[in-house]
């Protein structure tokens, strides 16, 4: 075929990119007539979608300049949602091959997918066809094979290419092993506070002191504090532009013109977002045609949150808020009450962490003291002693504010400061707590003392579920230590050699399958990873889990190591063993602090992420790595006869406990653990156990017989117990961290 000329410029010059949905209507003939000559290749598409995909600015055009005008040269047909994008079609007219249109077409999308802070984009290629050099050549990796139709006899490969986004979990190369033992997170480059939408309503409710009132101001104060960012859309000034106002010079909408505006959508794409949501909201309404001047307006306003991507829609509108569900999973626009966002907002009550811990190798007793702001001084003083900078002291010592304080732990040993620790106090609305951390690396007590810390930073950040802890102080030997065994990791720029903070998620959860997705779908939003589909099945202590980094890799992690860098947690998984294992009262409350009344004074070993269980020999078994025990206080000295908690076991082995290590011996309380007393000098079974939770609702003995649980013994010894009985136990006793 003769190729066309162009005009004397250069060829590759003179090739535009029609993007805009006006520029690429007139061209939909065009692509639907390529498209169809080359169908074994591209696929069959209606014409309808190539007219909804112009609308949407999803069909861009390659437009080349001939001496007899402008004409199509090639297209790219694209969709999917944010934060992943997959490419349906890229052709070129045949009389304009060879000339990189399909390669500009290609460059421009990941350009602009990349200025969006999307994730990946895919593509699937039948394996017989010559194109697939082409994505090759674009670094499109083919991460699956599917079968293709029963006629053509063939696979697809699905192939697909990441994208250079800066994300929290991110894997910056492959592992260079079937498993992996590290999220690999990486540093967000520009970190904003979630975006809020909010119509009408929500202002009126303050305007006119409504009921609501006081919970909209908690939510305009939280936005001026910077915890949260509010946005409104045009629609919202137009309402009140048109509301009919007498006044010259009306305050109402002179503020509302300062509140930040989102733009305003294209119209096709505000249509056919208004269309569809019509139909949630007002199904009976928008199906007889009869939908009000209000109907429409707040259409409008959840149609700019959705092609925005805000994180919620916050309305007092009972229509909207009932269609929430739906909502979330149609459009993942988190519809949200007045009063129920204002909730969000407020962190949860913090307890006065102040007691003694008493070490019962005897060399000290550990003060853990929450922070006044009268303390100040003597904080300061030791901030100094330990070079750190004045800036970092002041955002350190910082109070907070009143809507969000912040939570001052300080750790004394002869009331002397040793270690502090503050972070921001924890809200549902958002997904990350920053802390600072530091400790005197010169006493014996150091890492003790951040276990110290640690446990009350964990156990206060998990309120709300699934959250980001970030460490921003200068980290020593002693927190390096430390956090790497509670599962946090490096976090490192992408582009960067430097390492950056530690990171890790807590979800503070067991997870099995009733809320597996319930979980899963909070890992994604809040922190971009994903679950495997189903729960996996236990096989033992090479088990591992399989979860996706937002660039799409798979990463295979042994469980042990993803409990703890999502911990605390447990994953119920198939077919994983249990077992109740026997406590006394008095042993229960130093090694577990489950007593119904708080206690000033505690050991130490029920502030240690891990601690030691000392049982009877023939217990090893039992009590085997992975297992998660859940604990029953006997009756015995009064005890309750209740289960009252679960953990994860670590490692056991036999030893004599004055034998082992300082961090073996710290975590235990030796005797009453079993039917017979257990004494420092004996040989027994010592099991290493973490992850713990309390039950909220402990479990009676009845009630353990009614499930087959109890032999008759009254669990006088460590006992096995089947899956299904475990599921039970975690059912009924809801463990909480």
């Amino acid at each position: 075929m003769k190729r066309p000329q162009t005009s004397k410029s250069d060829p590759l010059t003179a090739i535009s990119i029609r993007q805009k949905p006006a520029e690429v209507e007139a061209y939909v003939e065009a692509v639907q007539t390529s498209a169809d000559s080359e169908r074994q290749a591209l696929g069959f598409f209606p014409p309808s979608a190539y007219e909804d995909a112009a609308h949407q600015g999803k069909l861009w055009v390659a437009v080349v300049k001939t001496d007899r005008g402008e004409e199509y040269a090639g297209h790219l047909y694209f969709g999917g949602g944010f934060p992943r994008l997959r490419i349906f079609q890229i052709a070129v007219k045949e009389a304009w091959r060879r000339h990189g249109i399909g390669s500009i077409l290609l460059s421009r999308l990941v350009k602009e997918a990349e200025s969006w802070n999307c994730l990946s984009i895919s593509a699937r290629v039948a394996d017989d066809l010559t194109a697939n050099a082409f994505w090759d050549h674009h670094r499109f990796e083919i991460v699956d094979t599917r079968p293709g139709g029963t006629t053509s006899n063939r696979n697809i490969l699905v192939r697909q290419r990441q994208l250079n986004t800066p994300t929290l979990f991110d894997m910056l190369d492959s592992a260079q092993s079937p498993t992996d033992h590290d999220l690999r997170l990486a540093e967000r480059l520009y970190e904003k506070s979630p975006v809020y939408a909010f119509d009408i309503n929500v202002l009126m409710d303050l305007i006119k002191k409504r009921p609501g009132a006081k919970d909209v101001q908690k939510i305009i104060s939280a936005s001026l504090a910077n915890s949260i960012r509010l946005f409104v859309a045009p629609e919202f000034i137009a309402e009140l532009t048109t509301a009919g106002r007498e006044q010259e010079d009306d305050p109402i909408l002179e503020f509302a013109e300062t509140l930040p505006q989102f733009p305003n959508l294209p119209d096709p794409e505000l249509k056919r977002l208004t269309l569809e949501l019509g139909k949630l909201v007002f199904p009976v309404r928008a199906r007889q045609k009869r939908l009000k001047t209000r109907d429409h307006s707040d259409l409008r306003h959840l149609a700019t949150a959705a092609y925005n991507h805000a994180a919620g829609f916050i309305t007092s509108d009972k229509a909207i808020l009932k269609r929430q569900a739906v909502l979330l999973h149609k459009f993942s626009v988190n519809v949200v009450g007045v009063s129920e966002f204002a909730e969000w907002l407020v962190p949860p009550e913090w307890i006065d962490r102040e007691h003694l811990a008493h070490n019962y190798l005897g060399e000290s007793s550990i003060e853990a003291v929450e922070v006044r702001e009268e303390d100040r001084g003597q904080n300061e003083a030791f901030l100094t002693s330990i070079h750190v900078p004045m800036e970092e002291q002041q955002n350190a010592l910082a109070e907070g504010h009143s809507g969000s304080p912040r939570r001052r732990l300080a750790v004394r040993v002869d009331a002397r400061t040793i270690a502090y620790a503050s972070w921001s106090a924890p809200q549902k609305v958002t997904p990350k707590v920053d802390v600072f951390v530091y400790v005197d690396e010169s006493v014996s007590d150091a890492e003790p003392s951040l276990d110290c810390l640690f446990s009350a930073l964990i156990n206060d950040s998990c309120s709300f579920g699934t959250v980001e802890l970030r460490i921003l102080s200068h980290v020593s030997n002693s927190v390096d230590a430390v956090v790497t065994r509670l599962g946090f990791r490096r976090a490192v720029a992408q582009g960067s050699k430097n390492q950056g903070s530690f990171h890790k998620v807590c979800l503070g959860r067991v997870l099995r399958e009733e809320n597996w997705n319930e979980i899963s779908s909070s890992l994604a939003q809040r922190v971009q990873l994903e679950l495997p589909r189903i729960l996996p099945d236990f096989h033992g202590a090479n088990t591992v889990v399989t979860v996706i980094s937002p660039r799409g890799t798979a990463l295979s992690i042994p469980l042990h190591e993803f409990e703890e860098l999502v911990g605390p947690a447990l994953l119920l998984l198939n077919n994983r063993p249990g077992a109740i294992i026997p406590i006394r009262a008095e042993y229960a409350e130093r090694l577990l602090g489950t007593s119904d009344q708080r206690a000033l004074f505690c050991y130490e070993a029920r502030l240690l992420s891990t601690r030691t269980y000392y049982s009877q020999i023939a217990t090893l078994p039992v009590l085997r790595q992975g297992t998660i025990l859940c604990f029953y206080e006997s009756k015995k000295g009064g005890g309750r006869g209740l289960l009252i908690a679960c953990a994860r076991s670590v490692e056991n082995w036999i030893g004599v406990p004055e034998m082992e290590a300082d961090s073996v011996r710290r975590g235990g309380v030796l005797g009453g653990n079993e039917s017979d007393v257990i004494a420092g000098k004996d040989r027994c079974c010592i099991t290493r156990f973490d992850m713990v939770m309390k039950f909220k609702n402990p479990v009676t003995l009845d009630r353990l017989r009614e499930l087959g649980c109890d032999d008759g013994s009254s669990f006088v010894t460590s006992k096995r117990i089947s899956h299904q009985q475990l599921i039970s136990l975690i059912d009924e006793g809801q463990p909480y961290v």
